[in-house]
């Protein structure tokens, strides 16, 4: 019960009281059990300083407390690997408070990205914001983390203090289609899926995709540039997902302190060491503008 009550909710908190109960004997053994557990469970998640949630089939938070600005990290698919705990650990170090939203959203073959699936993270993603986020953030997100990070400093610009794009994909649905031959435009609207394969990364996007992600694009939309907090792109050199160009792009309308930085020999996951020393060096710049000078922050110089 000690392990695992800290990670139930409660109704099945008591549930699992209640199967275990018959083997305690004394009357005064149930009462004692009911009255204690949930402020046992309450104090032991405390301790842990962390807690997990899950809303729906497509999306998970990790909360770490600590103080304010934080960390606010937007992880997709294709990004699971080594920045979730380079960030955490970061955080632990610096004291700091961290959020840790997986975005998921396949169908049960594993393979088909949901109806709707975009409209329904950045409405996840603004609300944990709003209600865990506690002050200001840094949001970092990688690949249509990335995106949808812009999306919600439009939205929240209140609880955003910076923002780092790791290989950032922009617009990116809208992007593929505006890419495809009027052949495949043809095909694709007669099965009513793309499938969408590189580099051991495959899903299949279902056509209506393509209409609800042009109602997000950002490279285009009015405000974007009104941006002011600090905004920092990292991109791999070979990153042959989205290439830097369009993180370059996305730079060049934001009037805000600006860092531009591409990876020699990074790819779309920036999982590297060497890739992780970036990301923590211009997450910790994000956090600290003030211990940098302003030509360093505004450089959209590649490194």
């Amino acid at each position: 019960i000690i392990i695992i009550c800290p990670f139930i909710y409660q109704p099945t908190g008591y549930l699992l009281i209640i199967i275990i109960c018959p083997f305690i004997y004394q009357p005064t053994g149930y009462l004692l059990i009911i009255i204690i557990c949930p402020f046992i469970c309450m104090e032991i998640q405390n301790f842990l300083c962390a807690s997990i949630a899950y809303l729906g089939n497509d999306f998970y938070f990790w909360h770490m407390k600590g103080k304010s600005p934080g960390i606010f990290y937007i992880q997709t698919e294709d990004g699971k690997g080594n920045h979730a705990p380079t960030l955490e650990t970061f955080c632990k170090q610096e004291g700091i408070r961290f959020v840790r939203v997986l975005l998921e959203g396949l169908e049960e073959d594993g393979i088909s990205i949901r109806e709707g699936i975009i409209t329904d993270w950045l409405s996840g993603c603004q609300s944990v914001l709003k209600e865990v986020g506690l002050g200001s953030q840094v949001l970092v997100g990688h690949g249509i983390g990335g995106w949808l990070m812009f999306l919600l400093a439009l939205r929240e610009p209140d609880l955003v203090s910076g923002l780092v794009g790791l290989a950032t994909l922009p617009d990116f649905p809208d992007l593929l289609w505006k890419g495809f031959s009027k052949e495949e435009k043809v095909e694709i609207k007669r099965k009513n899926y793309h499938t969408f394969e590189r580099r051991g990364i495959k899903f299949r996007i279902p056509i209506s995709v393509f209409p609800e992600a042009s109602k997000y694009c950002i490279l285009n939309m009015p405000g974007i540039e009104h941006i002011k907090v600090p905004v920092s792109l990292v991109h791999g050199e070979e990153d042959d997902l989205l290439g830097p160009s369009v993180s370059l792009e996305l730079m060049q309308r934001i009037k805000a302190p600006t860092s531009y930085k591409v990876i020699e020999g990074g790819d779309h996951f920036l999982n590297r060491p060497e890739d992780l020393k970036v990301i923590i060096e211009t997450v910790n710049q994000c956090l600290h503008p003030d211990h940098y000078d302003n030509s360093e922050l505004d450089s959209d110089d590649e490194s």
